[in-house]
């Protein structure tokens, strides 16, 4: 097992180290530190790097499909199925905000990857709203961003 992806590379192990765990344990003891850089992917935008999250959220969510199917245990189950449906949000927000001449070809590609509906499980009241309108219409959520950004957000 290996993902390629340069965006999001850290998501993935994290349901298999739970899954081939014998045992947990919490603690108060900071095992892993996130580092942001102004100068990341994470942070920048420039339309390379926007391709490039884009295109690493649909290689995460293609593995994400492909080690849930194989999954039996209902609460990583439901895992998979938040973090599928948070990286969904991410990607339309992403598409709505920068590329949204190329939507109809996305939402095309994110259709076949068969990702709806969204859980809503253990989302903020904010997340949840998008989630419950990506439900009810991608398009509309994906309008709805491109029109926030362009109209209320313009200088």
């Amino acid at each position: 097992w290996c993902f390629t992806g340069d965006y999001y590379d850290d998501v993935p192990w994290l349901p298999l180290v739970l899954m081939n765990a014998d045992r947990m344990n919490i603690c108060d003891v900071i095992v892993y530190d996130y580092m942001e850089r102004s100068n990341s992917l994470v942070n920048a935008i420039s339309n390379n790097t926007i391709q490039r999250k884009i295109d690493g959220t649909f290689l995460l969510l293609g593995l994400l499909k492909e080690e849930r199917a194989q999954i039996t245990d209902p609460s990583v189950i439901l895992w998979y199925d938040i973090y599928i449906s948070h990286s969904v949000t991410s990607l339309l927000t992403l598409i709505g905000l920068y590329q949204f001449k190329q939507r109809n070809l996305y939402l095309e590609r994110i259709k076949k990857m068969e990702v709806y509906p969204l859980t809503t499980y253990g989302a903020t009241k904010g997340v949840c709203r998008k989630m419950n309108l990506i439900n009810i219409s991608v398009v509309c959520f994906v309008w709805l961003i491109y029109i926030k950004n362009t109209i209320f957000h313009k200088k």
